[in-house]
């Protein structure tokens, strides 16, 4: 007979006890995913977007969903409505979106999987445009308005028209044909001269640009006060435009008063490239174009230039990048 103590001894005595802790991790969720986010439709063509619905299990049931804003054309290949259902041959089932025709439009893919839904995901689709504008503007250039604009980039373009307005309304054509560059990624500058102002304190200018086939597309509209132009300025001071050029850039200066003026360009090390003025003038608006040739008729590299502008007592020196 063994004694082990009594009952208080007993229980007084210390236990060790280790903890264990479990975890559940729940399984993964079905998930959507698109291959892209943001396509561009080729003109005259399509782009398709595939859109994988992963964590399933074979002979899952799927409901799928396309839901279309915009005026692009939407399309799920092999599937003749783009609500539709499917049965899961793998742990993961793809479709294709594809998008075509003008305009452009968002897709927005959903899928129930079971009946239980599945987040979406949305495919932004954007026509593809003729021609990629990175600027537009005018100003007014003692009695006419001098209209400058760089492209980024073209595609079929066969040229453009400038159309004026009094109203932002109505536009009448302005210019005659301004030859286009057909299809480039070269960063071009275009300009147009409007000398024959109406009497009006401000008018309106769109480009019209004008594809291969015909098709013309219109861009924003820029506004020029004109009012100005009766009035002489108050201050001196300048201005250049475009900026970076290619081929030619325009300088403008404001006299308040009578003043002996000079326009010097100097390239990067100081040297003096050209003289485009040196006379004395009447209180006005001014400007002077820079072909970006030198004293002697040469045009110029690329790189960076100064206008350095004298007027009596005022002194402006200005930057100038061209771009070849």
């Amino acid at each position: 007979k063994t004694t082990v103590g009594d009952a208080a001894t007993f229980a007084n005595d210390p236990l060790n006890v280790t903890e264990a802790t479990l975890t559940f991790q729940q399984p993964p969720q079905p998930t959507l995913t698109a291959a892209s986010a943001l396509e561009t439709i080729p003109r005259g063509s399509n782009v398709s977007v595939d859109v994988t619905l992963s964590n399933i299990a074979v002979g899952d049931q799927i409901d799928w969903t396309v839901g279309v804003t915009g005026a692009a054309t939407i399309e799920v290949t092999g599937q003749t409505a783009l609500t539709f259902s499917t049965t899961a041959a793998a742990t993961s089932e793809t479709i294709t979106v594809v998008a075509s025709g003008s305009g452009s439009a968002t897709a927005t893919v959903g899928a129930s999987v079971n009946t239980v839904a599945v987040t979406a995901v949305q495919i932004v689709f954007s026509e593809q445009v003729p021609v990629e504008l990175s600027a537009f503007g005018g100003a007014l250039m003692e009695n006419r308005v001098e209209l400058n604009w760089t492209t980024a980039s073209q595609t079929n373009n066969a040229g453009w028209r400038v159309l004026r307005s009094t109203d932002n309304e109505t536009f009448e054509v302005v210019s005659d044909l301004i030859s286009g560059a057909g299809t480039t990624d070269a960063l071009l500058n275009y300009s147009f001269t409007d000398p024959q102002l109406p009497a009006v304190e401000q008018v309106f200018y769109v480009l019209e640009q004008i594809d291969l086939d015909g098709t013309v597309h219109r861009s924003n509209p820029v506004e020029v006060i004109l009012g100005a132009r009766f009035l002489l300025p108050t201050e001196f001071a300048t201005s250049i435009y475009p900026n970076p050029f290619n081929p030619s850039t325009t300088i403008s200066y404001d006299l308040p008063s009578e003043a002996a003026v000079s326009i010097v360009i100097y390239d990067a090390l100081g040297q003096e490239i050209r003289q485009l003025v040196s006379e004395s003038r009447s209180p006005g608006r001014y400007s002077i174009q820079w072909d970006a040739k030198d004293q002697l008729g040469h045009s110029v590299g690329s790189g960076v230039y100064i206008a350095k502008i004298k007027a009596g007592s005022f002194i402006s020196s200005q930057k100038m990048l061209l771009l070849k």
